[in-house]
Order: structure tokens, then C-alpha cells, then sequence
């Protein structure tokens, strides 16, 4: 198996280049560990997504305009794709994050639970 520890030591995401989005992180509680996310943004509503967006001038009421204009999509800004992180708590995010490699090896985070309760 690749040692990611090679790459960096410091939180780092890995991101999809043709839809960009967050596929996993690195050393997010320890050095070396790697999380993948296995549920997504799709699982949100649509009033729970615009409270991720916030009055950003992206988001209209037919949704964000880089998800919506697929060209554009590749001009997301780097906060939209990198966040949230797994060690992030949102009590209202959908998303959730495998563990393949750490200490914490095949738990489960979800984002919407404290960032020390794993399933």
C-alpha cells in the first residue's frame, strides 16, 4: 500500500480534478490516517445546502450556479471543495467520512456529530 505520510504531514484534501470535490482527507486526526468521504452533499436538502453557502453570490434559488452550469464547475473556490473537513461539526451536513487507514480504521464520521463520536 502507498505510505501518504511521504506526501505530507499536514491536513490535506484529496480532490476529484473532472467534478471537483472533496474524495478524501488526509491526517485529519493523525499523521498517516486517510478518509474517505462516502456520502456526499446529495443527500442534503436544498434549504440545508444554501446555510452551507451562505450569502454567497453563487447561490441562487434554483440552486449554486457552479453545480448547476457544469462548464463552470471547475471554477468552484477551494473552500467550497475542501470543506467540510471530517474533523468538522454541522449538525445539519449529510455528509460522511470512512476511516481506511489510522486509528480509527473502518469507523464512520458523520459531519452533523460531535468531532469525537465515530460509529
Amino acid at each position: 500500500m502507498f505510505d501518504f505520510k511521504n506526501i505530507t504531514s499536514q491536513l490535506s484534501v484529496v480532490i476529484s480534478v473532472s467534478d471537483p470535490s472533496s474524495i478524501a482527507f488526509l491526517n485529519v486526526y493523525e499523521e498517516g490516517d486517510i478518509w474517505i468521504k462516502i456520502e456526499g452533499c446529495e443527500k442534503c436538502s436544498y434549504e440545508n445546502r444554501t446555510q452551507c453557502c451562505g450569502s454567497c453570490p453563487m447561490n441562487t434559488e434554483k440552486g449554486c450556479f457552479f453545480h448547476l452550469d457544469k462548464r463552470s464547475n471547475i471554477n468552484k473556490p477551494f473552500y467550497c471543495i475542501a470543506s467540510p473537513t471530517p474533523k468538522d461539526c454541522i449538525g445539519y451536513c449529510s455528509q460522511k467520512f470512512k476511516c481506511l487507514q489510522g486509528k480509527y480504521r473502518d469507523k464512520i464520521r458523520k459531519i452533523s456529530k460531535p468531532s469525537d463520536i465515530f460509529e
